[in-house]
């Protein structure tokens, strides 16, 4: 039987879940009687604040495909070797942690099995040692180093490294310049999955299982048929609210809200780009910084149920101005309910992502 997946939504969750997904087929279970159809509207856009992803991605595009170098360029991509965190434990105090664990991070880096890797970080901590002594991806931020260049050729020399070249390495990229990258790649190297620019306005239920059965598009009301289906809509959790699934809200989590700053922050003349993203604890939440080639995105994320947007709009503009940045203007504030479904695999749907 044919399998036809269809993905709903086109920003980077939507296109990751499509290439993952045609690589498990293709790669893993050497399968080409399958078909992916990716569902997005252009008009409903990407929120273009320069995203940050979790370590490995790079490993990702290797099995799928992907130059490195060619999205890299693309994208206005920059390695990242972690995160910098400030301002959380002492007043300007900071702190780097490369985002993996520390059993990952040691058998990245030094080729150990799991009890070894496991009895390594327990010595160190006990020890009170820094785990930047044996362990590259640390040493490398505090050494201002990278593992290779923007072009992938290695400046490091590690010997260990070179069994895992892109274990523990992630990267910063701009999440509108990512989506035409990945878009293009898809349609020039990706037979299999199908591109659709359209708008879902309705959808039909399969009668016997309770799932969906197909999807209804604006455009001349065609409808999409599915086999199984991926809502990766983002915060519209277009599936999600289609299928009535019970969204439960993280009362705990205040956090529901961001303070953008408008195109980002440019660089001055004797900046250099950081090797981490920067993640500053502040009056009324936490800020971050992503180092993009051609700018930082900044965004304050913080609660309205207990401070006024004005306020913390006024923090993130001054922190910038009195660090010597003066063209920054302010972007759009985004809001949202912390919270998930209570099933986020419900019948043939699963949520991805945001959604």
């Amino acid at each position: 039987m044919k399998s036809n997946l269809v993905v709903v939504g086109g920003g980077f969750a939507g296109l990751y879940t499509a290439l993952e997904l045609d690589s498990f087929f293709s790669t893993i279970r050497g399968n080409t009687d399958y078909k992916i159809t990716v569902i997005r509207s252009k008009n409903v856009g990407t929120i273009g604040v320069g995203e940050s992803v979790v370590q490995g991605l790079l490993s990702k595009f290797t099995q799928w495909g992907v130059p490195h170098e060619d999205f890299l360029k693309a994208s206005g991509g920059t390695f990242k070797l972690g995160g910098s965190f400030e301002n959380w434990h002492q007043e300007n105090g900071q702190f780097f942690h490369p985002l993996i664990g520390s059993d990952a991070l040691l058998k990245t880096n030094l080729g150990l099995d799991s009890w070894w890797s496991t009895f390594g970080a327990w010595w160190a901590l006990m020890n009170n040692v820094e785990l930047s002594e044996f362990s590259l991806i640390p040493a490398l931020y505090h050494q201002d180093m990278l593992p290779m260049d923007t072009n992938g050729r290695p400046i490091a020399s590690e010997s260990s490294w070179a069994k895992h070249p892109m274990n523990g390495l992630g990267c910063n990229f701009d999440a509108v310049k990512i989506v035409d990258f990945l878009e293009l790649f898809i349609a020039r190297r990706k037979p299999n999955i199908n591109l659709i620019d359209d708008k879902i306005i309705d959808f039909k239920l399969d009668k016997n299982t309770g799932g969906i059965e197909s999807l209804v598009l604006e455009k001349d009301k065609k409808h999409i048929n599915g086999t199984f289906y991926f809502d990766c809509s983002g915060f519209a959790r277009v599936l999600g609210k289609f299928l009535n699934i019970e969204f439960e809200e993280f009362s705990d989590f205040p956090q529901n809200s961001v303070t953008l700053i408008k195109n980002g922050v440019s660089y001055r003349d004797e900046d250099s780009i950081p090797l981490a993203p920067k993640i500053r604890a502040m009056n009324e939440g936490w800020m971050f910084t992503i180092p993009l080639q051609h700018r930082m995105g900044s965004g304050y994320i913080f609660s309205t149920k207990f401070t006024p947007k004005e306020k913390v709009l006024e923090e993130h503009l001054n922190y910038w101005k009195k660090s010597g940045y003066k063209d920054v203007e302010p972007g759009p504030q985004l809001t949202w309910k912390p919270g998930m479904f209570k099933q986020p695999l419900h019948k043939n749907v699963l949520m991805v992502g945001l959604s």
